[in-house]
């Protein structure tokens, strides 16, 4: 493996370690927020072996707007959980939904924050205004964005699978 190679293994893996370290640490009462929280990290598990297989066309930059798309959600749960600075409030609708909302929910509930609040910010953070003057840059961009459209799609269950298994069976 390439030395840069590992310092985006190094930089997923630290992403990954700190979901897991606040999987660990919520409270039992915010046991809901795992719901989307643990989806996340599957997501970026599956980002970070994608990466390693090669599969984008800038490694580099997909790394780098992991981190950044990651921090921006760090920051709202940091936040929230701590009661300290301002929680976005597509975050706290996300993070104040009821706990007995079908866990279904609550992912979904963090998947549209994060996808509709955080992913411009991280996007207009990771590519330059030069860039976004290169056709074949920005181009390049969107198929990586695609392909990690595609990481999210194989590691989230379909609702229908989600349903199916809260159903009880019929006899």
């Amino acid at each position: 493996m390439a030395e840069s190679d590992r310092q985006h293994s190094g930089a997923i893996a630290s992403v990954l370690d700190a979901m897991q370290a606040r999987l660990d640490a919520l409270p039992p009462h915010r046991e809901s927020q795992r719901e989307f929280l643990g989806t996340y990290r599957r997501t970026t598990a599956a980002v970070g072996a994608a990466i390693d297989r090669g599969q984008f066309d800038d490694p580099r930059w997909v790394v780098e707007w992991d981190v950044v798309f990651a921090q921006l959600y760090f920051d709202a749960l940091d936040a929230d959980l701590s009661g300290t600075g301002a929680v976005p409030r597509p975050w706290r609708l996300a993070f104040g939904a009821p706990a007995g909302l079908p866990p279904l929910g609550h992912v979904l509930l963090g998947i549209n924050a994060h996808i509709n609040y955080d992913l411009p910010q991280a996007l207009l953070g990771v590519i330059s205004d030069d860039e976004f003057g290169d056709p074949a840059t920005l181009a390049a961009r969107r198929r990586d964005h695609e392909r990690i459209d595609a990481c999210l799609l194989y590691t989230s269950p379909s609702p229908r699978d989600r349903t199916r298994s809260r159903m009880p069976s019929s006899a």
